[in-house]
């Protein structure tokens, strides 16, 4: 790990006083990931849901609430709607509390995917291209099997002629744009990342989002296990797998203020390269492994807005996804009361916490 990136770790995480005691009983065991079939992709799962839970990050009470964002992107998109460059939205239900997974830390907001963005699906008419009008050289005409990576790839690019583009009524991308996928591989998305010309074929539809500093945190919403069950949600179960615009509208998006974005996209970043790492050699270096085991620890802490029985479901929820074992889990709870930092709670609960986890009263 570089010495900027260990500053950062230094300064931002709240654990990292106690990462030193942590690191010798525990780097051993995180071996097992990259041993474990699927090992690493658990992992990657686990920190988006931690990311969009508000539990990969401490909040700032002195950040603007999600409230306040939501209110500016209100007042822009009624802007947008009056000058006539987005359609209004069709009215959609309030957030019911049966669609509300978790709760949300103080600041957040949940709300619909259509209170954020516009949505436009291609020009599905008669002036959509056919294999025929392709050519050489043209107009890019983006489909599924080009979004890669969550960008666009021109490598194996379709083009359409300017004046089949100029005839499509619909479609047309802008840079900032979210492509997503409505067909087939469901939930697959790229960002327009420049200025250059294009349309979407019909498997897509663009999500503009109003405010395209949220983009980084929508982008990881749109990977989160999350989004992936609303996916299975709205589904409509034909031989292919099958969405529609409206149904992407209704997801449900846990907010966070804007501040906290960022504070998230930049942790995620750092640990899924962390997860790199692992992926491509199977092991970690001791300090990437003392990152990544102090974040999801920093979780564990008694946090303001963190209730202790948040440690011991997210300790179960580890130790059933595999990602980690039985010994892993005794070895944090040891190396905290170690160190001292299992708060009064912590210790008097301990013992119902393992009796919880275990199915049994003894933690040894």
């Amino acid at each position: 790990m570089s010495a900027q990136l260990t500053a950062q770790s230094t300064a931002q995480e709240p654990s990292a006083k106690y990462l030193v005691n942590l690191q010798p009983p525990l780097v051993r065991h995180f071996d097992l990931i990259a041993q474990a079939p699927g090992g690493v992709a658990r992992l990657r799962e686990l920190i988006l849901t931690l990311a969009v839970q508000g539990k990969l990050v401490p909040q700032d009470p002195s950040d603007e609430p999600a409230c306040e964002l939501l209110q500016k992107i209100r007042v822009e998109k009624d802007r947008l709607i009056a000058e006539g460059k987005i359609k209004r939205d069709k009215p959609l239900a309030e957030i019911a509390d049966e669609e509300k997974p978790f709760k949300l830390p103080v600041g957040w907001e949940w709300v619909r995917l259509s209170a954020l963005a516009a949505f436009e699906n291609g020009d599905r008419g008669s002036n959509y291209p056919s294999r025929s009008n392709f050519v050489d050289q043209g107009i890019a005409f983006i489909n599924a099997g080009h979004l890669m990576d969550e960008l666009i790839d021109y490598a194996d690019m379709n083009y359409i002629t300017p004046q089949n583009f100029d005839l499509l009524r619909s479609g047309k991308i802008q840079r900032g744009d979210i492509l997503y996928c409505l067909r087939g591989s469901l939930g697959k998305f790229a960002q327009v990342t420049d200025d250059v010309a294009g349309a979407i074929a019909s498997s897509l539809v663009i999500i503009r989002l109003t405010d395209k500093a949220i983009a980084s945190y929508v982008m990881r919403y749109l990977k989160s296990p999350l989004a992936a069950k609303l996916i299975k949600r709205f589904d409509n179960g034909t031989a292919q797998p099958n969405l529609g615009a409206g149904d992407l509208a209704k997801f449900v998006v846990p907010l966070p203020p804007l501040p906290e974005q960022s504070r998230i996209v930049t942790r995620v970043e750092e640990l899924m390269q962390v997860c790199d790492a692992l992926e491509a050699s199977g092991q970690l270096e001791a300090q990437q492994h003392a990152q990544l085991v102090g974040t999801l620890l920093g979780t564990l802490k008694d946090f303001s807005n963190i209730k202790v029985w948040h440690g011991y479901e997210l300790l179960a929820k580890l130790r059933t996804a595999k990602v980690v074992n039985d010994a892993l889990i005794r070895d944090i709870y040891e190396a905290l009361e170690a160190n001292g930092d299992l708060t009064k709670t912590w210790r008097e609960a301990k013992h119902k916490a393992f009796t919880k986890i275990f199915g049994s009263g003894s933690a040894a």
